[in-house]
């Protein structure tokens, strides 16, 4: 069968590749670690008709009940490299599939600044890009210098066009398809990414995904960046639930923006400023009284408001119940609209 010659797996349970471990079934599956075997699945995707959904990590998704009918392609790209040139600091080029972590990792490894602010932040460096993640203070738009990324809409419009009434040999189609896709990566500076809180031009444009990121750092002269990560982390830990507890998708609702009333009401309380006029989500959520508050096996994390957790048997129609709920309270509490941070794949 042609699935079994691209390696594609049918019905595989999604909530094993995500991190709220909540999930049906993907219609169909495959890994993909080089362009050619992306432009083979994308091929196919096209001549069968099949909607396609990028994954990186599992992270920051909320599966549906009923699975994705369709393809799901998890990117597990991971090669790294590193170059270090004198007085102009360290370059390191990686796969969309890498781990943040391992990133981060890498980074140390070779005398590096300017990504300790990541460390615990679960995921891969493709999706992190793509949502500009960030924390206590850095984001991926401060150390990202070019994106390399693949139109999938364009791709199956390329490889139409050009192998459209064409009479190709076999031996020749795979060279064919694999320049077609080689052909069409696009590269993106830094300005060009677009960064915004949470999002990138990566996010705006449908079927635009990452597949190579280069990353540019400092040298750590005073070796400076695992004790600031250490800190970092501990500081995490103490706010944030364990995954280990229970499963969840990280900040569910981006930080929002807030009326000055409820700005001085957070300075106040947290004897801390806000940021850009916005407050944490997390505490809104705790102010309405939300904490521990549960819809079948979804829970608000009694830890940190902004997280919802699987405390067993959660389905992705409680998490979206529970959504709900919080952002109804909220609004009505401080005439403020959360939006949600996590992506809802349908």
């Amino acid at each position: 069968m042609e699935i079994l010659k691209h390696n594609i797996k049918t019905n595989i349970p999604l909530k094993d590749h995500s991190t709220f471990r909540i999930g049906g079934p993907a219609k169909f599956f495959v890994e993909v670690d080089d362009l050619q075997r992306l432009a083979n699945v994308l091929n196919w995707a096209q001549d069968h008709q099949q909607k396609v959904f990028v994954l990186g990590g599992g992270s920051n998704v909320l599966f549906m009940d009923d699975g994705f009918d369709g393809l799901i392609i998890k990117l597990i790209n991971k090669d790294v490299k590193t170059e270090i040139v004198a007085g102009d600091g360290i370059t390191i080029r990686c796969g969309a599939g890498l781990s943040l972590a391992r990133l981060v990792s890498q980074s140390f490894k070779v005398g590096a600044i300017g990504l300790e602010w990541a460390v615990g932040i679960p995921g891969t460096v493709g999706g992190a890009v793509r949502g500009n993640a960030g924390a206590f203070g850095g984001e991926m738009k401060d150390v990202v210098k070019e994106v390399q990324a693949i139109n999938f809409n364009t791709c199956r419009l390329d490889l139409k066009k050009q192998f459209n009434d064409v009479v190709i040999q076999p031996n020749q189609l795979k060279k064919n398809i694999e320049y077609a896709c080689r052909n069409i990566i696009q590269k993106f500076n830094n300005k060009e990414c677009e960064f915004g809180y949470r999002n990138s031009i990566f996010k705006k444009i449908p079927g635009l995904t990452i597949w190579e990121i280069e990353i540019k750092l400092s040298a750590d002269k005073n070796e400076k960046a695992k004790e600031m990560a250490k800190n970092l982390l501990s500081k995490r830990q103490q706010k944030q639930p364990p995954i280990t507890k229970f499963p969840s998708a990280g900040s569910v609702f981006k930080n929002p923006k807030v009326p000055s009333e409820v700005i001085r009401k957070f300075e106040h309380d947290q004897e801390t400023k806000s940021r850009q006029g916005k407050v944490p989500a997390g505490w809104l959520i705790a102010r309405a009284g939300l904490l521990g508050k549960k819809i079948g096996g979804a829970m608000v994390s009694k830890d940190h408001g902004n997280f919802i957790v699987n405390t067993g048997n959660a389905t992705a129609q409680d998490v979206l119940l529970l959504i709900s709920i919080i952002k109804t309270l909220v609004r009505n509490r401080y005439n403020v609209h959360l939006q949600e941070e996590i992506c809802v794949v349908h």
